[in-house]
């Protein structure tokens, strides 16, 4: 099974980290730096993209936005989506859950490989 995960990240050195990691496991990594980049994959070849780990503050497109407009189009509102942010905000957390995010991670309390366990809970 095609293992393809986009990573929404806008911190080139977690975007390494991340991606490094999933590689390991076997993931085929899409980087995208903004909301917006993530949103022309998706509307370029959602097909490739199998989980989306989606930061929230990114210039150009904010993950919240990009969230919204996933979940509200009919072509990729089924790629299964965790919320992987620096700041804990209940606000932020409440909104991405009803925007239907899987999940909601504080990077500081989460490492790559728990991040990869969260996701590969969602392809299994």
């Amino acid at each position: 099974m095609s293992r393809t995960i986009l990573i929404a990240e806008d911190d080139e050195m977690l975007m390494d980290l991340y991606s490094s990691a999933f590689e390991a496991k076997g993931f085929t990594v899409l980087k995208a730096f903004n909301g917006k980049e993530a949103l022309d994959f998706l509307d370029e070849d959602a097909s490739l993209v199998n989980f989306i780990l989606l930061d929230i503050i990114m210039p150009k497109m904010d993950g919240l936005e990009f969230l919204g407009k996933v979940k509200k189009n009919d072509r990729y509102k089924n790629i299964p989506i965790v919320v992987s942010t620096s700041l804990f905000n209940p606000e932020d957390e409440e909104e991405a859950m009803k925007l239907g995010a899987k999940e909601y991670l504080v990077k500081s309390q989460n490492t790559p490989t728990q991040i990869i366990e969260k996701v590969e809970k969602y392809l299994n």
